[in-house]
């Protein structure tokens, strides 16, 4: 699958439009089966109340759909706990170009000397152009 950066924010667009609750129970109990929407709405700036959970999908990557780690990895971001950055950076070398390039975005939004080793290596040797354009800036 070819990934289109705008598809993120089409989603986050959706959410802020859309009206009522959102219910994070999926998410909270780890549900592999979890809507990607569902994680995405958890990744607001300064809130970790669903940081754990969010973590929860990095480390069990295989569980999981890639959309649903796509919007795990934007909501780290969002989030912006430092304390994300080792999970984050343990999924440079997954072997979905659309994973990797929202590793390179979230490490550039949580910044660090270990997300700056990180993006310095995916900017050289990464397999895509997209995902080396997006480490490099």
């Amino acid at each position: 699958m070819r990934y289109r950066p705008a598809r993120a924010a089409a989603i986050m667009l959706a959410l802020v439009v859309v009206p009522g609750c959102q219910s994070f129970d999926q998410l909270e109990a780890n549900d592999p089966t979890v809507d990607e929407e569902e994680v995405f709405a958890a990744g607001e700036p300064g809130e970790t109340e669903h940081l754990g959970n969010l973590h929860h999908v990095l480390a069990h990557r295989g569980d999981y759909e890639p959309e649903v780690v796509a919007a795990a990895l934007t909501s780290v971001a969002a989030i912006g706990d430092p304390s994300s950055v080792a999970l984050v950076a343990a999924l440079q070398d997954d072997t979905d170009e659309e994973i990797r390039w929202h590793v390179a975005a979230a490490l550039q939004r949580l910044g660090g000397s270990e997300a700056r080793t990180v993006l310095a290596r995916m900017a050289t040797s990464d397999l895509s152009e997209l995902v080396r354009s997006e480490a490099a800036q």
